[in-house]
């Protein structure tokens, strides 16, 4: 007997729950609220009768009420066309886990749901590529001694990246996520397409941040670094031109502007890295720097190398940019190299003949004018040196017309007008080298000294 007792209140709410889902399955088109409402109370019956540990449940009975809460889930859909349920659950307050009274409708899944993976494994993507770019752009701004705009330009993409990958990758951020996807009252059928749109993008945004890094680099920090050079701060102008490299390593104007500052350092292996790299990016001013640079090096031949390239690269009256063909002269000549001094002074001589007949470009008259004076002056140097004294005294002559005082072509004439055995223009030339020349300048004062013994012993003969 004790057996069969314990059932009997289970048993009697299982009874009525089934008699009140009966009465709602026959109900069809006449279902009412109070339909509803029964077979869910009854439900609660059940619940109640099952909640009594003290009782011992036969598994038919249990078998029962998972069959009933079967029939009771397909009817979802006739519940809630009948009323809602959210209004009488603001009169039962019932917990969570009695789901009767929480039944929705069901709903076959969106199509589009089938694709959910293949979102998320995009967004997947999206994001790790994301991270890599950000990567990418911290470690340039950042390396070295990070600047407040390189601080700003990381931040950004950073904040973007960090909420769209904790927003996909981790539990807290899933959660935001899904408060804010809720609060904008978005579907949930599409949160997995939004968060994959928002994934691209980012994506997107960083890639075009990132392809505007090369931009960033010469208009902003090269133009920092020019500003620096020119007010002589040298320190300031180096990491500017390094920080420009950082974003963008085949900045030609960057690697230019440290070749220059490389070059006034002495650190002319430096220099000469450099501008390799902006000849060969296409600025043609930095052959000419490679040529000082060999000068300076002593290397010659590889500086006439260099000016070969310069006076190719720069066509017509662009050769202006070459100008270190006069220290390539003149280097020749302090090395008693006469006939390579002659043969580069020549072909300056012929480049001012084809720039004579063109437009002048970047160069005053007068700069012009004191150019061909050196190279004229050199090449009678040369000549002088060569003994060719008639030719070197035409070039002379012809660069006295073109700067009348300066001293150099004036001390070069009277010694050559000296071999030719004419003391009267001699002297007068000594006279203006005299007059004309700066002791500053090594050469000028070795000539000055030549001009006063000339003079001096020239009025011992009076």
């Amino acid at each position: 007997m004790a057996q069969t007792l314990p059932d009997s209140v289970l048993e009697r709410a299982v009874e009525r729950y089934e008699k009140a889902i009966a009465s709602l399955e026959a109900a069809a088109e006449d279902l009412s609220v109070e339909h509803v409402l029964d077979v869910l109370i009854a439900r609660d019956a059940v619940q109640v009768a099952m909640s009594d540990k003290t009782q011992h449940h036969s598994g038919r009975l249990v078998k029962a009420v998972k069959e009933l809460d079967n029939r009771l889930k397909e009817q979802a859909r006739y519940i809630n066309r009948v009323t809602r349920l959210a209004e009488w659950q603001a009169i039962f307050n019932p917990p969570e886990k009695e789901w009767w009274w929480l039944l929705d409708p069901i709903t076959p899944k969106p199509w589009r749901d089938q694709f959910d993976w293949l979102w998320r494994f995009f967004s997947l993507i999206f994001l790790t590529a994301s991270l890599s770019l950000l990567i990418d752009i911290s470690t340039r701004f950042l390396s070295g001694e990070p600047d407040t705009a390189g601080v700003f330009a990381v931040i950004i993409p950073s904040v973007l990246t960090l909420l769209a990958g904790g927003g996909a990758l981790t539990k807290t951020g899933q959660e935001g996520l899904e408060y804010i996807l809720t609060s904008f009252k978005l579907e949930k059928a599409w949160w997995d397409e939004i968060v994959c749109l928002g994934s691209a993008l980012l994506l997107v945004f960083l890639m075009g941040f990132w392809s505007l890094l090369p931009i960033l680099s010469d208009r902003y920090y090269v133009n920092i670094g020019n500003k620096a050079y020119d007010a002589g701060q040298i320190t300031m102008a180096e990491e500017n031109y390094n920080r420009a490299l950082k974003l963008n390593p085949d900045s030609t104007k960057a690697h230019y502007q440290l070749g220059k500052i490389h070059e006034e350092l002495r650190d002319l292996n430096e220099a000469k890295t450099h501008y390799k790299i902006a000849a060969k990016g296409g600025i043609t001013a930095a052959y000419n720097d490679l040529v000082s640079v060999s000068i300076g090096q002593k290397d010659y031949t590889e500086a006439g190398e260099w000016l070969a390239k310069c006076q190719e690269q720069a066509k017509g009256n662009q050769k202006k940019l070459c100008t270190a063909l006069d220290k390539l002269v003149r280097a020749y000549i302090k090395e008693k190299n006469y006939a390579e001094a002659v043969r580069w002074a020549r072909v300056g001589v012929a480049d001012w003949w084809a720039d004579s007949k063109m437009p002048l470009v970047g160069l005053t008259p007068e700069e012009y004018k004191l150019r061909q004076y050196n190279i004229l002056t050199y090449l009678g140097w040369a000549l002088l040196n060569q003994k060719n004294y008639s030719e070197a005294k035409m070039q002379l002559e012809k660069a006295q017309k073109l700067a009348t005082e300066k001293a150099p072509a004036y001390c070069l004439l009277a010694q050559v007008l000296e071999k030719q055995n004419n003391p009267l223009r001699a002297s007068a030339a000594w006279e203006q080298c005299l007059q004309y020349g700066s002791l500053i300048d090594p050469d000028e004062g070795y000539w000055i000294s030549m001009a006063r013994q000339r003079i001096a012993a020239k009025g011992e003969q009076k």
